[in-house]
């Protein structure tokens, strides 16, 4: 949770409560998947292929749009699919 709730606030998201009940479930996967490669939110989206992994980790287990992720992330929906595409 608190993993979480820093990328929120290093985001700019206040408010966890404003985000829907899709996103907020997200927290688990993101939370899990930082623990399972033992690296930071930082590093993650630094690195195209982890980035990608938990992007797909989120649209399916998650089943969170390219919007949602947006709004999480704080990256434009289309660099997201790019990311997402490319490494299909």
């Amino acid at each position: 949770m608190v993993i979480f709730n820093q990328i929120h606030i290093k985001q700019g998201i206040e408010d966890i409560a404003e985000i829907n009940e899709d996103v907020l479930s997200s927290k688990d996967i993101i939370n899990n998947f930082l623990l399972e490669n033992n690296k930071l939110i930082e590093d993650i989206i630094s690195n195209p292929n982890d980035f990608c992994k938990l992007l797909l980790q989120l649209r399916h287990r998650g089943n969170l749009s390219l919007r949602d992720m947006s709004k999480i992330f704080n990256i434009n929906k289309d660099k997201l699919n790019k990311i997402i595409n490319l490494k299909i």
